[in-house]
């Protein structure tokens, strides 16, 4: 079984649509995939509205930006969404801004999981360590830090003092580097994600099958840990 935790649907030269999406899960054995919308020329809120009619195999995940998000309409549509994705790049906003607290305290209630674009891309809104900071402030929030938090040495020092902080493996990540930082936190604070359409489904997979851990250690990462995160009904 497969879960992969950060994939996107949407229009243009990069996008792909929910059936090609499911073609390529199928294609890969890709059991089901958290889907989120691209940043296009569409409102990502309105776009991952349409997410919720979507195959079961897809699960919607809300992407939203928390700076013009209405606090009511979070609260009514929360619980159609399996989390939430923050961009802050992309949206354009810092998630450590005080005024932003409110959106943060609605999810801390819920125990919502959230998965943040993170990487050293030289902004402060991305920064991996940086972030890290609002998981604390947020204990009971899952934040799934995207893009193996650009495998910083200071983040994976400091992610195991966090409990409600976890990784995904697309695109930085390397079956030496997944193997490398599975023994520093754990296996268990691994997930699988591909960013499918930015890569592909059998490159990521391979990266975990190839990583040299046991297969226990892989099955976390592959579903085990996404189930139990996301509080999954597979």
């Amino acid at each position: 079984m497969i879960i992969d935790v950060h994939t996107h649907v949407g229009e243009g030269k990069t996008g792909l649509n929910s059936l090609k999406m499911l073609e390529s899960m199928k294609k890969h054995g890709v059991t089901k995939s958290l889907v989120f919308p691209l940043k296009s020329q569409r409102d990502v809120f309105e776009h991952s509205l349409e997410l919720r009619d979507l195959h079961q195999d897809l699960l919607p995940v809300l992407r939203c930006n928390p700076k013009v998000i209405d606090r009511n309409i979070l609260v009514r549509v929360l619980d159609d969404f399996v989390a939430i994705k923050l961009h802050p790049r992309g949206e354009d906003f810092d998630p450590l801004d005080e005024q932003l607290s409110w959106f943060f305290k609605i999810l801390s209630e819920k125990s919502k999981p959230i998965i943040i674009h993170t990487r050293k891309e030289g902004l402060s809104s991305t920064d991996p360590e940086r972030l890290l900071t609002l998981a604390k402030r947020y204990p009971k929030i899952p934040f799934v830090f995207g893009h193996f938090a650009g495998d910083s040495d200071e983040f994976f020092s400091r992610m195991q003092a966090c409990d409600n902080v976890y990784v995904e493996t697309s695109i930085v990540s390397s079956p030496f580097i997944i193997k490398l930082r599975a023994k520093q936190v754990g296996a268990d604070r691994i997930m699988f994600g591909s960013d499918v359409p930015f890569s592909d489904h059998q490159i990521e997979i391979l990266k975990v099958l190839k990583s040299e851990l046991t297969q226990e250690e892989k099955n976390l990462i592959l579903h085990g840990n996404a189930i139990r995160v996301f509080n999954l009904k597979i």
